[in-house]
């Protein structure tokens, strides 16, 4: 797990010059992530309904996730420059963890995503000496 989230890290940090995330961005963060935990499921979208403990919120089921994850990737195009960085980085982990496209590690490519959004600020606005 520890390899995995290393390599998913180093493509964050790949990410900060291009102040881009795309849909194929998060599977690829995904799959870094959970490719030596759960190869079949790496970077795939859930093809199963699922339950979260601790919570009432039902998630979307399966046959949603291509649009409402291609819906949330324009949503990160038109809203990227538009919102505050702090509010665009929360928004984008909360729009993404209740979509909840993987089958496990929605919570820790959510965090990922929320810091390659808010540390791309920081890598832009700082000046290199």
């Amino acid at each position: 797990m520890a390899l995995g989230h290393s390599l998913a890290f180093d493509y964050m940090f790949g990410l900060l010059g291009e102040r881009r995330i795309t849909v194929e961005d998060i599977k690829t963060l995904h799959y870094l992530f959970f490719k030596g935990i759960d190869e079949q499921n790496a970077g795939v979208w859930r093809d199963v309904s699922i339950v979260v403990t601790g919570t009432d919120y039902v998630f979307p089921a399966p046959a949603d996730l291509d649009a409402l994850m291609a819906d949330l990737g324009k949503w990160i195009e038109t809203e990227r420059d538009r919102l505050h960085p702090v509010r665009f980085a929360a928004l984008l982990h909360l729009r993404f963890v209740t979509i909840h496209p993987f089958i496990d590690g929605n919570g820790r490519v959510s965090r990922l995503l929320m810091n390659t959004a808010l540390t791309a600020e920081v890598f832009i606005a700082t000046p290199v000496s």
